[in-house]
């Protein structure tokens, strides 16, 4: 039997982590109030000020809080600047759980990868 869009909604918040989705749609987000992808980390976070979204969006009190994953404890990984030609990967976890890390892409898709995948996404040259 097919999900209801409601059972589909709370699923995907069960297995989707909050944060590496959060920042994947605030860089989006960012990049269209700026026209560019953020340069750097000062640089997104002024944008992310001036979106209409605000950290209680996503269950924290500060958009600081959102660079930490909540899955492995330490800070995510941003790729600032043009993008590598042949990748579309905004953001990730340095550990995550059991060897498979969330990652972030451009398109807002979120998904869970193993290190040899991670690896060949973060590799590509820009």
């Amino acid at each position: 039997m097919p999900e209801t869009g409601c059972n589909l909604r709370q699923n995907l918040k069960k297995s989707v982590p909050n944060h590496v989705g959060a920042v994947t749609a605030l860089y989006e987000l960012s990049k269209t109030k700026l026209g560019h992808a953020p340069s750097d980390e000062k640089e997104f976070k002024k944008a992310m000020q001036t979106v209409s979204v605000k950290p209680q969006n996503f269950k924290v009190d500060s958009f600081d809080e959102l660079f930490i994953s909540e899955r492995d404890g330490q800070p995510l990984t941003v790729v600032y600047g043009p993008a590598a030609a042949n990748s579309n990967f905004v953001v990730s976890e340095q550990t995550g759980v059991n060897g498979k890390r969330m990652v972030g892409l451009q398109t807002g898709i979120v998904e869970e990868m193993d290190d040899a995948q991670h690896k060949a996404l973060t590799s590509l040259k820009r």
